[in-house]
């Protein structure tokens, strides 16, 4: 088979496109219709001939979402279509839905924390009838007593399946020969979401990095930042780019309070802040909301760069940017050695941290510094620079040496 057709069913327009824009990434995955219900489902299968309906669970346009729309359209297309595969996902989980969706004929049931993998839920089910990721796996012998075989693991990935028999699953292992398939559960890419209030910068960054398709992974891009943590929750992005120049909400530019809400919804994700001026305040305020690192639209070019040296856990400045930080507060020179010997002699640094932390504050990548220090990388620096100054980032130990308390609330 050349190429899997699939439909795709949900009430939110983010949830379609963004999936749309992942499955685009396959070349042999083909998105042939969006619909945000399922009311004509029957007569949209019948006129695109999809090979997967990809649906939502519920649907918030329904009076009592306890009808579980999805389930209902499940039954329909598996007794009119018994050939085209059926995969529901959800993040309104109740007792009871795998099991109505086992018996309405699906081919796999996936939480939306699941959706990154949907590419390799699909290869399964045109494999072998069957997707179910670990979680839900482990709650079938309960749901069917037993009558299921053994399990296969990939990584954080479980894969099932065989043919139906009275719909119970007889499920067995499957041995993975599909070469995409391989290289989705292998290869790992670095997964990036973007926001910016400007279509056309989007669609630059989208050009950008699909010139990095091995190494980079564009999720999609959006125009505003009112489900930036939906999305968050539901593609879990490696780095999120986004836009400091948002309209303000009466405090903060829309970038940075963007930035608050991700971090404190999820304080571990990574976020590189985009800007096309070099204004220190709003620098500063980007990186004490928490963003990793902070690149000027101009420097696009480095923009791969950019992604995976924060990916690494590792700091980002154009060296404008750093330039500007230092020169607004006259730490240039003589007042820069001033102020890292204070920090030395405050947090008890070693030599080598200093010079770490002195040739970063100049704009250079980890990379080029640890080219300059003539070492393969300066984790074991930055992690002790930490522990020692209480910071998580190596932007936020800068800030506070150059600014001080200030600076760092």
């Amino acid at each position: 088979m050349n190429t899997i057709n699939v439909i795709l069913c949900d009430d939110t327009l983010l949830t379609n496109e963004g999936i749309a824009r992942m499955l685009a990434m396959c070349g042999d995955i083909k998105v042939v219709g969006m619909f945000s219900d399922v009311e004509d489902i029957e007569k949209e299968v019948e006129r695109l001939k999809p090979h997967i309906v990809i649906t939502d669970l519920c649907f918030d346009n329904r009076a009592n979402l306890n009808n579980r729309a999805g389930i209902a359209a499940a039954k329909k297309i598996k007794k009119r279509f018994p050939k085209v595969h059926v995969l529901a996902h959800t993040s309104l989980y109740e007792p009871g839905d795998i099991q109505k969706c086992l018996d309405a004929g699906v081919s796999s049931f996936i939480y939306n924390e699941h959706l990154p993998h949907l590419d390799t839920a699909i290869y399964a089910i045109m494999q072998k009838g069957f997707y179910f990721p670990e979680s839900i796996y482990s709650l079938i012998p309960q749901i069917y007593k037993d009558k299921f075989a053994s399990k296969l693991i990939l990584g954080d990935v479980l894969i099932v399946g065989s043919d139906r028999e009275e719909n119970i699953p007889d499920l067995c292992p499957i041995v993975l020969t599909n070469n995409t398939m391989q290289q989705t559960t292998n290869t790992h890419t670095i997964s990036v979401l973007a926001f910016d209030d400007q279509q056309s910068v989007l669609d630059s960054i989208e050009r950008r990095l699909d010139l990095e398709k091995n190494t980079i992974s564009y999720l999609g891009g959006y125009t505003d930042t009112d489900k930036v943590l939906s999305l968050i929750a539901t593609f879990k992005p490696d780095i999120v780019l986004m836009d400091i120049d948002f309209n303000n909400d009466g405090k903060d530019k829309g970038g940075i309070a963007a930035v608050r809400k991700i971090k404190a919804s999820f304080p571990a994700q990574k976020i590189i802040m985009q800007t096309a001026f070099e204004d220190v305040k709003s620098i500063i305020s980007a990186l004490m909301a928490g963003a990793t690192s902070y690149l000027t639209k101009d420097y696009e070019r480095r923009l791969p760069d950019a992604i995976e040296d924060t990916h690494k856990g590792e700091v980002y400045l154009s060296p404008s940017i750093a330039r500007k930080i230092l020169e607004s507060h006259g730490a240039l020179h003589r007042d820069n050695s001033y102020r890292l010997k204070m920090a030395r002699e405050t947090f008890n640094l070693t030599e080598r941290q200093i010079e770490v932390l002195s040739l970063l504050s100049q704009g250079k990548s980890a990379k080029m510094v640890a080219d300059e220090l003539g070492v393969a990388s300066i984790n074991n620096h930055t992690k002790n620079i930490y522990e020692r100054m209480q910071v998580h980032s190596i932007t936020e130990a800068l800030s506070f040496i150059f600014f001080g308390t200030e600076g760092r609330a």
